[in-house]
C-alpha cells in the first residue's frame, strides 16, 4: 500500500462559495470613486487555530457564463492605482479579525471604470507527517475592487428568458442580462408570482463586468410556481455599490410545462 505523507488541495473560492473555510471577509466587494478614496475591510478567522493571511491584488476576467479566472493582464486593471495595508495579517486568534485598508491613488487616473481583485490566502502552518492521506485545504478568496472615475452610466436589459424542465425534470430559469454603457452592473435578480409575498427565485450579488455586454445565467427553480399566467422577472442594482438602474419583464408560463 502506497503511503502518502502529505497531500494539499488548493481551492479557489469566490464570494458565493466561501461560507465554511479558514477565512471570512466582511465585504463582498469594494467601490472607490472620486468622493471615496479609501475603504476598510476585515478578514475574520472562524477556526479554532491561529491563522496568518496574505493579501495581494490580481487581475481577473469574467466570461459570458459568469466564470471568473485570473489573468496576467487586464485592459482596465486598477492595480497601479491601488494600495492595501497591511499586506499580511499575522497570527490572528480564533474568532478574531484583522482590519485592512484599501487606498486609491488618483494620479494619472482617466475617466472610466477600472477593476482588480483582492486575493486573500490563508497561510497554513506545516503539517506533521502522518500515515495515509491527509487533506488540508488552502483557501483563497477574492473580492473585486471597483474604481470609478468621471461621469459613468449603464443601462440594463433582459432577453432570451425561458422557464423549462431539464433532463432530470427540474424547472430551470434561463436568461441573458445585457449591459450597455461604461460601467459594470451589480445587483439582485428576482422572480415573483402574482399575490405571493416570497419570491419564487432570488439570486443576490450578480455582476456583469465591463468586459462583457451580456451574461448568460441559468438557475434551478426549487419552489412551486403557477401552472399558467405570468411571473415577474426583475433585476435591481444594489445602491450600496453605486447603482440605481433596474429592469422588469413579464414571463408567460407554458401551461404544458
Amino acid at each position: 500500500m502506497l503511503m502518502i505523507k502529505r497531500l494539499i488541495f488548493c481551492l479557489m473560492l469566490f464570494p458565493l462559495l466561501a461560507s465554511a473555510s479558514t477565512l471570512s471577509v466582511s465585504k463582498p466587494r469594494i467601490l472607490l470613486d472620486g468622493k471615496h478614496n479609501k475603504d476598510e475591510f476585515r478578514i475574520f478567522n472562524p477556526t479554532s487555530e491561529f491563522q496568518t493571511y496574505r493579501v495581494e491584488f490580481v487581475d481577473m476576467e469574467m466570461d459570458e457564463e459568469g466564470n471568473i479566472k485570473q489573468v496576467e493582464s487586464y485592459a482596465k486593471s486598477a492595480k497601479s492605482f491601488l494600495r492595501v495595508g497591511p499586506r499580511m495579517g499575522k497570527n490572528i486568534g480564533p474568532e478574531q479579525f484583522q482590519s485592512f485598508r484599501v487606498m486609491l491613488r488618483r494620479s494619472g487616473l482617466k475617466d472610466g471604470e477600472y477593476r482588480s481583485h483582492l486575493l486573500m490566502e490563508s497561510l497554513l502552518p506545516p503539517m506533521e507527517p502522518v500515515e495515509g492521506v491527509t487533506v488540508r485545504p488552502n483557501i483563497k478568496y477574492s473580492v473585486p475592487v471597483i474604481v470609478r472615475y468621471g461621469e459613468l452610466s449603464a443601462k440594463i436589459s433582459i432577453d432570451n428568458v425561458s422557464i423549462s424542465k431539464n433532463s432530470e425534470g427540474v424547472k430551470e430559469l434561463s436568461l441573458n442580462i445585457n449591459r450597455e454603457g461604461n460601467r459594470s452592473i451589480y445587483g439582485t435578480l428576482k422572480l415573483t408570482a402574482p399575490d405571493v409575498v416570497e419570491p419564487v427565485f432570488e439570486a443576490r450579488g450578480l455582476a456583469v463586468y465591463t468586459e462583457l455586454n451580456s451574461r448568460h445565467l441559468k438557475f434551478p427553480i426549487n419552489k412551486e410556481i403557477p401552472q399558467s399566467g405570468a411571473l415577474l422577472l426583475e433585476f435591481v442594482e444594489d445602491p450600496a455599490y453605486g447603482g440605481t438602474e433596474s429592469v422588469q419583464l413579464s414571463v408567460p408560463l407554458d401551461p404544458l410545462m
